[in-house]
């Protein structure tokens, strides 16, 4: 009786002492986890460029037929369009689908540098600041940085890709005329490609005419892409932040 006593006391003791180290186990995972939690992975500059690059592509691909649309409801004349709809039917009457992608071509030659080059500056930026002015713990950057980061990262965009930019839009104007009603008349296409039209620009207004509308385009472009990075960052630092509590 004694013995059978003492063999489940300890048999008791056993299970308690599992089941506190199991415990102990769940606890230290736990701890691990919330503090240390999975790193996102680190690309290199070169998939960082074809991430943007890929991405702006596939944007401009969905979208392109309004950029059409708004890129001549701003350069027609007041009263020729009746609206969105209005002017992306009169277009495709006119023109046909080819007309809707008029420079689609030239859009994604300039979207591919351009969003590569201000997805790559920008996290190469972000990434520099981090490991430069790491002080403590507090290694994210303020909202005032990645703005910063975000202004030069699409301001080097632009300059690159401007030309390209240039090109889509006249290709997307091209054979638009004022007539006595008041309408657009499609006419014979000036420039035959991509190349064919930055060759006749330099040919016909000089070099610098690629670089036309620069300035007004980049008080445009530059705050609106370093505001949108800006809420970007914020987001995925709360979201994140908000995940690692609930786990």
């Amino acid at each position: 009786s004694s013995s059978s006593s003492s063999s489940s006391s300890s048999s008791s003791s056993s299970s308690h002492a599992s089941e506190r180290e199991r415990d102990r186990v769940g606890e230290r995972e736990r701890s691990s986890h919330h503090h240390h939690p999975i790193q996102p992975l680190s690309l290199s500059l070169f998939e960082k460029l074809v991430a943007g690059g890929s991405a702006g592509a596939l944007s401009q691909l969905c979208i392109y037929p309004l950029e059409t649309v708004k890129t001549r409801l701003a350069a027609a004349p007041s009263g020729m369009y009746q609206g969105i709809w209005h002017c992306l039917v009169d277009t495709y009457s006119r023109g046909g689908v080819r007309a809707v992608y008029r420079g689609l071509n030239a859009s994604l030659v300039g979207i591919v540098p351009y969003a590569g080059i201000d997805l790559a500056t920008f996290e190469t930026l972000k990434n520099w600041y981090a490991k430069t002015f790491e002080f403590g713990n507090h290694r994210e950057p303020s909202v005032f940085v990645l703005l910063s980061c975000g202004a030069i990262s699409s301001a080097m965009g632009q300059v690159v890709a401007y030309p390209i930019a240039l090109v889509r839009t006249r290709l997307q104007v091209e054979g638009m005329t004022q007539t006595l009603q008041g309408y657009p008349q499609m006419e014979r296409a000036k420039y035959s490609s991509v190349l064919g039209a930055l060759r006749t620009i330099v040919r016909e207004e000089g070099f610098l005419a690629l670089y036309r509308g620069l300035f007004p385009n980049m008080m445009k472009a530059v705050p609106a892409v370093s505001i949108s990075w800006a809420v970007y960052e914020t987001c995925k630092k709360h979201l994140t932040r908000l995940a690692d509590e609930r786990d």
